[in-house]
């Protein structure tokens, strides 16, 4: 059933096709690799006062309250690239909603790491914060 949810897919291939929008979530494991093989961009979905009190090391901020597609930062980036979106923890839901305005652009390769920010900081893993 091409509408049924997938459970978290263990590979790291991102979904070729994202025809019906379905998010493909990563857990902190799957996120680590990812980030450690260098495989993806990560963006922060929270709002610029969060990301710039802390955020995953090299990760780019699109807020998603303020997400528009003409966005100079969103205009930049490469519809066929690898993206990761994480926002808080797993009960926020920016992350979500930023991931399917981004495959409504056109962005092919979009997952989201559903732990966010809380589980990467607990799980130690690079960080930047001021």
């Amino acid at each position: 059933n091409v509408l049924s949810t997938e459970k978290e897919k263990s590979d790291l291939t991102p979904n070729k096709v994202n025809k019906f929008h379905k998010i493909n979530l990563v857990s902190v494991e799957t996120a680590k690799r990812i980030y450690d093989d260098n495989i993806a961009l990560f963006i922060d979905a929270r709002d610029q006062w969060e990301y710039a009190d802390g955020h995953i090391f090299n990760s780019i901020n699109i807020p998603e309250f303020s997400f528009s597609p003409y966005l100079p930062i969103v205009k930049s980036l490469d519809k066929n690239g690898y993206y990761v979106v994480y926002c808080s923890n797993k009960d926020c839901n920016l992350s979500r909603n930023l991931a399917s305005q981004l495959q409504t652009l056109g962005f092919k390769n979009i997952s989201v790491f559903s732990g966010g920010w809380e589980t990467w900081v607990n799980a130690n893993l690079p960080i930047f914060r001021k």
